[in-house]
């Protein structure tokens, strides 16, 4: 494979990007600061910071709870270089339609109403197998019956 074109299967050399961690402490505190009841902090990197100085910004997600519900997190966005806050999103300021979305999931796993929601959504899901159990004895018997009667005929 000359003329510079690599054969299927090679890797072209890279070199590994330099991550550049100054400040994070700083806005980690502040965020903790913030939130002193929260019971778990996920800090996410990337993203464009605001204004256009091109700084990334820094994601935090609060959750403030143990259950982990759409109305329990919130999220700041901040400036790594500045520490300014960019954005702030909870579950009540979202659109009402993005509200319904996040809570598609806790509604499918009953976690909406706690161990009562869990023991509806475990019932629904036996009667579920129930009724898939029910279908395939019917079908099982239905053709059993069949072979049965063509057999007894010959």
């Amino acid at each position: 494979a000359g003329d510079g074109q690599r054969r299927e299967g090679e890797r072209r050399a890279t070199t590994p990007r330099q991550i550049n961690l100054d400040g994070l402490n700083i806005l980690w505190d502040e965020v903790k600061r913030q939130s002193p009841d929260a019971s778990s902090i996920t800090m996410r990197l990337g993203g464009r910071g605001g204004g256009g100085g091109g700084g990334a910004g820094v994601t935090f997600t609060i959750n403030h709870s143990e259950i982990d519900a759409p109305y329990n997190r919130r999220s700041i966005t901040l400036d790594r270089s500045t520490g300014e806050v960019l954005r702030t999103e909870s579950f009540d300021t979202m659109t009402p339609g993005r509200r319904l979305r996040a809570m598609v999931l806790p509604i499918h796993r009953g976690e909406i109403i706690g161990i009562t929601g869990q023991i509806i959504a475990g019932l629904a899901c036996i009667g579920a197998l129930v009724l898939v159990w029910t279908g395939f004895a019917l079908s099982i018997r239905r053709f059993w019956n069949r072979f049965v009667r063509r057999a007894s005929q010959t």
